[in-house]
Formats: structure tokens, sequence, C-alpha cells
């Protein structure tokens, strides 16, 4: 039995935030596009942040621009989940390193040049460099600004942005976004967030925890069903999982057999499901990820040389290429993702700093065994008289014994390293009467005598 899509307009008008979960092809980004069209019908003003530019609205489109006075405050926090959240080991360093380095600057350029200062001697600092080859990108490609920023209603295209930094442009977007609502109190937005997966979870769930208590509506789209997304409203589309997973989490089975285009919806205020067929988007342009072969519904791709009917001639180049030695292969080269360069980069300058800190580990060990033995034959010669036995004043003078009196008891308290001398100084003073006894609160040992 299918529904409208009232169970749709449901889940998107009540104030709890929702989850839209689907392999690829599923039909999850029509049914994003679709929602925002419900949500435009309704007066809100629409925030969309498009991670691979496929949504268009003309009129409404935007390029994000990040202001250095609104992120500033929330910007070591959220950068370092999001660098830990990409297998970094420097989430912690880079924190440290953004909380430092923010205290001098004033202005994304001066932060950056204060993190390039970090990574040179003598501070070496892995965390500044993770921060800095984060932040640079965003720079040269006009995402930072230090002038205020006003943040209009539409759908905001971030596919211009390098893979490597696009994850960090949306994650500060989101970031400003709470603190313009958070400052003005704003209640009449719904934010869209495209392939949320690419973020830092905790970060996700933070948003939407926190938007919800002003009253924002917010919608993030997954490729694959979390645990805690079972809190929220859910709109799921075939997510290929087996039926244990669905029944694990507690999903009716006919999300197995869904087609493209139909979902099953979660109402988390009514605690109930909805089999649904989503309409196609009337205003928003949905632009696909790639261009699929031809199938006889377009153009084919044009092809090289040639008339209408004869086989596509190589170009020269190739046509020498293919002359060579029959077996012989044209070397492919494959270009690195720019994240394994970062990584390793890190885990150099890491390397790096251990070994340091090894060196000099090893040379303070080893000052320190040296300090510790002429302290020992120190106070030896200093405990021994001219004929060789323990010389009580002595030691008194020499600080390694404290004499004092508490009561009517003469007190020899020991305040240092005896070394060799500890059992002889117990032979002498047990012979002059003195009791050894240990002070429960400072845990020093002491000799004690009556005296009155």
């Amino acid at each position: 039995m299918w529904g409208g899509e009232k169970a749709l307009r449901e889940v998107l008008e009540n104030q709890s935030p929702c989850v839209i979960v689907g392999r690829t092809r599923s039909g999850k980004t029509y049914t994003l596009a679709r929602s925002i069209e419900i949500m435009l019908a309704t007066r809100r003003r629409v925030i969309v942040v498009d991670w691979a530019g496929q949504l268009e609205l003309p009129g409404l489109m935007h390029r994000p621009r990040l202001s250095f006075k609104l992120v500033r405050d929330m910007l070591p926090d959220s950068l370092a989940l999001q660098v830990a959240s990409q297998g970094s080991t420097s989430g912690t360093w880079t924190r440290d390193s953004l909380f430092s380095a923010m205290q001098e600057a004033d202005s994304w350029e001066g932060l950056i040049d204060s993190l390039r200062q970090r990574e040179e001697f003598p501070y070496r600092d892995p965390g500044a460099r993770a921060a800095r080859v984060r932040l640079e990108p965003l720079l040269r490609y006009g995402v930072l600004t230090n002038d205020d920023v006003e943040i209009g209603e539409g759908i905001y295209d971030f596919s211009h942005i390098p893979l490597y930094s696009r994850n960090i442009a949306v994650m500060l977007f989101l970031a400003q976004l709470y603190t313009t609502i958070a400052s003005r109190g704003l209640s009449d937005v719904a934010i869209f967030v495209d392939e949320a997966w690419q973020l830092s979870e905790d970060l996700v769930e933070a948003m939407l925890n926190e938007v919800a208590g002003y009253g924002v509506k917010a919608v993030v789209v997954y490729q694959a069903l979390r645990e805690w997304h079972r809190r929220f409203n859910l709109v799921i589309h075939n997510i290929g999982l087996p039926a244990a997973e669905v029944v694990r989490y507690g999903i009716p089975p006919k999300v197995e057999g869904l087609a493209v285009g139909e979902a099953m919806v979660y109402n988390v205020e009514r605690h109930r499901w909805r089999k649904v067929r989503v309409r196609r988007p009337q205003l928003i342009v949905v632009r696909p990820k790639c261009v699929t072969p031809p199938d006889g519904r377009g153009e084919a791709p044009p092809r090289r040389g040639g008339e209408e009917g004869e086989a596509p001639q190589p170009p020269a180049q190739e046509a020498e290429e293919a002359g060579g030695e029959e077996g012989e292969r044209e070397e492919i080269r494959l270009s690195r993702d720019p994240r394994v360069d970062r990584i390793l980069e890190e885990h150099r300058v890491l390397s790096d700093e251990i070994r340091r800190l090894e060196r000099r580990i090893e040379e303070l060990s080893s000052a320190l065994s040296g300090i510790l033995r002429r302290m020992e034959g120190a106070g030896a010669r200093l405990g021994q008289g001219n004929d060789g036995e323990v010389d009580v004043d002595r030691l008194v003078e020499s600080g390694l014994l404290i004499k004092y009196l508490q009561g009517r008891y003469e007190v020899l308290e020991v305040s240092g390293d005896l070394g060799r001398l500890w059992g002889a100084v117990q032979r002498k003073l047990k012979e002059d009467g003195y009791q050894l006894v240990k002070d429960a609160r400072t845990g020093r040992w002491m000799f004690v005598k009556e005296v009155y």
C-alpha cells in the first residue's frame, strides 16, 4: 500500500531533525531536492550545502564565504575533530596549535602565517602543519574572508573546492551558520546538508541536536545507516542491508525491495513507518555526478575523425605508439591522492621529533646518573669524620639531616639521600638512643630521642 507525500511532509514540518539514507543511485538526491521544494512552500528560509554541485535553483545560487570573525571561536575544536576524523594523528595538536596561533592573529592571512612559523625550528609543530595545509587552499580559492558575511537563502555550491579541503570548508560553513543562528535567534531556517557522511559524525550529530533547540529544521544525507540515526526522523531508500541488519535496526522488511525513488519514512514523534514514492522535483534541477553511457535517449559522444559509418582513426601520436612491438603497453601514470602526501609528511615530522626527544631523554638520563653518583660520594665524604666513623654534626651542617626540638623530643629528620651511609647512620643514632620512625604526613624518615 503506497502513501502519498503526506508522510514525507510530516517529517519535514515537525521539529525533529531528519536523516535521508540510501546507497548510490537509490534516489536520495532527488528526495533531497523534493524536500527542499516542500520546505520552500512553508515560507522557511532554506540554506542548502551542495557537496558535489548537483543542485541548481535559478536565482538562489551562491559560492560559500567564511568570515574570520564568525568562525574563530569554533575553529580550533571544529578543525581538530575534522582532522581526527580523516585518520590523521594530529587532532589534539591541531587544536592546541590553533589556540596558540590565534592569540597573535586577527585575519586568515595572519593565522596561516603564524601556523607556518610554528612548523619551523624550534617549534616543528605537526598540528600547525595539519591546520595550515587544510586552510591554505581555501584562501587561494577565495573562500576565506576577513569581512562580515551575510548568509542568505539558497544553495551553496562547494564543488569548486578541492576534495581534500572541501570537508573543512563545509564544516566551517556549518560552524559559521550555527554562530549566526545562535547570535540572532533565527528559527525560520531549514538547513540541508548533502553528503554529510563526508564530515565528522560527532560534528553532524552535535549540529542536529543544537540547531533543533533553536527551532531550526535540519536535514542531512548519508549513504549508510548509523546507530544514532534512529533518534531522528528517517527517510530510507534502498540501503543494501542484509535481512539480519534490517531486523537489528528495527526497519520494516519492505526496505529490502525498494526501487529507485521509493522510500520508507519513519516519523520519530509518532513512532510510525510509511512507504512512499517521492515525486521528481519541479523547481530544482538535479545534475548527475557523472556522464552515463549513451543509451539512445541522449547524444552519443563525438567520435575521432572519419565520416559517418567509418571507423574512427587514431591521432598520429597514438598511431605511432600503436605501431610498437606486440604486447608493449603504454605506461599509465597514476596521480597520488594529496591526502597520502600530507599524512606521510606528518608522520615524517613526528618521527623526527620522536627521535630528537629520545636523544634528549638519553642525554638527561646520563647527566642525572652522574649527578646522583657525585651526590652520593659527596654525602659519604660529608658524613665521615677523620676516624672513618659517621659524623652526625657534619650531616646536619650539610643539610642531609635537619635537627630540631618538638616538645620533649629531639628530632633528626632525613632530608636528603644518604646513600651508602644510611646503614651506618642508623647504627650510630640507635647507639645514641634515637628511634627510627616515619612521618605519615610527609613520608620522611626521622630519628627521635626523648631529651626531657
